[in-house]
């Protein structure tokens, strides 16, 4: 490149790098994606290219510093590396605003401006101002097909389908402009207009845009996706095969549309047509020759979504008992996935039948954590001392073992355990981690525990000397507030405030304040709340979190006003993030985001005393996630506080059943049953509720929680 050109050349340069022009690869095969080297070179001599132009064109600026060419250039160089870093939209967006200043009326960095909110702020999309931008810009030109297309697709974003089929199909009708982006082409216009008709369930107007993108050369794989899609939802299964066939052969971790992937909505076809086994062999072709981990990516699913796929991973161990892999990926379907762990243990436990030499030592160790969680105390033991028999015993296992001892109430065991994990903390001085705190703090409870009062002491004054010789003033103030003597705590916490580079950190200063209000020292704990809040309010950009948190604190000295002014604005935050959220996720239709977001807004009308806006949140958050066990919970609790003593029965009931149908498929979860003990003697049901308890003992004997309400429950 030429160390000195013209802006002309510059705009030559951008259109190249910002345009996308097809070759004859594009749509035969994903090797070049595939390919890292060759991905890196691409995208590094991109980089190195604009890299340049912006270096020249800011030297440029500094000699004329409202040239509107040379602004707008430099930020359309800026927008084009925001796909490679998030840091350089925030620089486009305020070079394309400068030049709005300077000439309000330029349609064309309207038109910039409207793209980068939406394809750089990647997570948190601008719609709204890229609306109004967009807008302006066709008022001032409505004849640039790529400002209708623009408008098209945001509505398609915000689900205004019909909208953005009108505004898409003045692009293709125009089909001519004078900006360069990426996306403004003929293929990309058609495509907003048969996504729309998709999701309006007009699947033959879909079928015949999708048939026409798919003769121009910058189709690609997800055309052929929502042609399969659309013949599915027709019922025409064969062609629906052949087009997911396509797409597994140009891309085949080609990412989820529609939520599910190419080989799922193939298997699901084949399902659809009465051939099981071939959607089986489908998956078990795809699973011998593809990374497996892009078939399981289903969010929030249950166990009959997974059927045919663990029939092919059992199919594939039959026929390959040696394979590790198809065991690893079945194992990691029920545990990961599901969280059905005496199945995934079943998994695991076949492989060390039909393989008896060259044992990963990883099966050993899944085995054991699996085994614990199912409450097979004696099988995780004997997978431990099948690791220290294999020379694969490593020292956070001794944690792991002495949790187990300690479980099964042999507290000899469960000592030795901690204190060989400690001696070797402590006489290797080994980078301190959270285990080591927890540890010591197990391990000092034991000792307390079994009256080994001199152990105990000992094990302090070695703790106290391992943190303060390691200048963790935060650990070493953990553990004096955890055995009770907290003015000790107070002063290493103020210690490590003093040395903590955030010094001013807000959590810091709560910490030291509740210790306070816990002594009875009101007056110390409000001066150190106040510092707290005083860091909090000086934040630049406060997130919803902050908000929160500053309520809290008001509330915690008594000032009701403030927090409520507080929750009050963490609110409004918290209602445009959800919609930033909402617009990101409806390429996935993951709705469960905007059920979070509801029962997050809810939770803070709760705060400020508003039931009733409270109970419409968490009422929004059911009719998106009407599977959530939680949401049901708070609505009946809002109830409760009502005195709608019927009505709160009704939606812990409700609970109680989604709770009940998770249960069915992991009969070890004793959490489960916890919970739903907790919501019968909620509803008055002792009955039930002493029944949860008795299951509780029979899956799990040592667990003295369930013991004592079991036994309360009886009296």
């Amino acid at each position: 490149m030429k160390k000195s050109y013209s802006l002309e050349e510059i705009e030559n340069i951008i259109n190249k790098e910002c345009s996308y022009e097809p070759d004859e690869f594009d749509n035969q095969s994903d090797n070049k994606e595939n390919d890292e080297d060759y991905q890196n070179n691409y995208e590094n001599n991109n980089e190195n290219i604009i890299y340049q132009v912006i270096e020249v064109l800011k030297e440029y600026i500094k000699k004329y510093r409202n040239n509107v060419k040379a602004l707008t250039l430099l930020g359309r160089a800026y927008y084009y590396r925001g796909y490679y870093s998030t840091h350089d939209n925030k620089k486009a967006e305020k070079l394309f605003k400068k030049v709005l200043l300077l000439n309000p009326n330029d349609d064309k960095v309207l038109y910039y401006t409207a793209v980068n909110y939406i394809y750089n702020f990647r997570g948190n999309e601008k719609y709204n101002e890229a609306l109004k931008l967009i807008k302006k810009a066709i008022e001032l030109n409505e004849n640039d097909s790529a400002y209708w297309h623009l408008l098209g697709y945001i509505n398609q974003k915000n689900k205004n389908y019909y909208a953005a089929i009108e505004y898409s199909q003045k692009a293709v009708k125009l089909n001519k402009s004078y900006v360069v982006d990426g996306s403004n082409y003929m293929e990309y216009y058609l495509t907003v207009i048969g996504e729309s008709y998709f999701k309006l369930g007009k699947y033959d107007e879909a079928i015949n845009i999708f048939k026409e993108i798919i003769k121009l050369p910058r189709h690609d794989e997800s055309d052929f996706m929502y042609l399969g899609l659309s013949y599915f939802e027709k019922k025409e299964y064969d062609k629906a095969i052949e087009n997911y066939e396509k797409v597994l052969e140009i891309h085949p971790s080609f990412d989820y549309i529609e939520n599910t992937s190419a080989i799922n909505a193939l298997a699901k076809s084949y399902m659809a047509l009465g051939e099981y086994q071939k959607g089986i062999d489908a998956y078990k072709e795809y699973i011998k020759k593809h990374e497996w981990r892009w078939i399981r990516d289903l969010y929030n699913k249950d166990i009959e979504d997974y059927k045919y796929l663990i029939e092919a991973f059992n199919q594939l161990i039959e026929e390959e008992p040696n394979n590790f892999e198809y065991y690893d990926g079945l194992e990691t379907i029920y545990s990961y996935d599901l969280n059905i762990y005496d199945k995934a243990a079943n998994v695991l436990d076949k492989y060390l039948l039909n393989n008896t030499e060259n044992i990963n030592h990883r099966v050993y160790k899944t085995l054991a954590y699996l085994y614990k969680n199912i409450y097979r105390y004696d099988k995780a033991i004997e997978m431990y001392n099948k690791l220290i028999e294999i020379n694969h015993f490593d020292n956070y296992d001794y944690c792991f073992l002495g949790d187990i001892y300690k479980k099964i109430k042999n507290y000899d065991k469960a000592l030795d355990m901690y204190e060989k994990y400690l001696d070797y903390k402590f006489k290797n001085k080994d980078k301190d981690n959270e285990k080591t705190c927890y540890n010591i703090i197990k391990l000092l409870d034991l000792y307390d525990k079994l009256s080994k009062h001199e152990k105990r002491n000992l094990l302090i004054d070695k703790a106290v000397n391992y943190y303060i010789d390691k200048n963790d003033y935060k650990k070493l103030s953990d553990l004096y507030l955890h055995i009770g003597e907290k003015y000790k705590a107070i002063e290493y916490y103020k210690k490590y405030v003093n040395l903590d580079d955030n010094k001013n950190y807000r959590y810091n200063f709560a910490g030291i304040a509740e210790i306070y209000e816990s002594l009875g020292e009101k007056e110390n704990a409000e001066e150190y709340y106040k510092k707290a809040i005083e860091v909090y309010e000086n934040e630049k950009d406060k997130n919803y979190w902050d908000l929160d948190m500053i309520g809290d604190l008001y509330n915690s000295i008594g000032n009701k006003n403030k927090a409520i002014e507080a929750y009050k604005k963490a609110i409004k935050l918290e209602i445009k993030s959800a919609s930033c959220m909402f617009s990101r996720e409806k390429r996935f239709d993951r709705e469960e985001f905007e059920g979070f977001y509801s029962k997050e807004i809810g939770d803070l009308y709760i705060k400020i005393g508003n039931k009733n806006k409270a109970l419409k949140c968490y009422k929004h958050a059911v009719s998106l996630e009407p599977n959530s066990k939680e949401y049901y919970v708070s609505i009946a609790e809002v109830y409760d506080g009502m005195n709608e003593k019927e009505l709160a029965k009704e939606y812990y009931q409700k609970a109680i059943d989604i709770n009940k149908k998770y249960f069915e498929d992991r009969p070890y979860r004793c959490d489960i049953l916890k919970h739903i003990a907790e919501l019968y003697l909620k509803i008055d049901d002792k009955e039930n509720a002493k029944e949860c308890y008795r299951k509780i003992l029979e899956i799990n004997p040592y667990d003295d929680e369930a013991a004592d309400y079991f036994k309360n429950l009886n009296d």
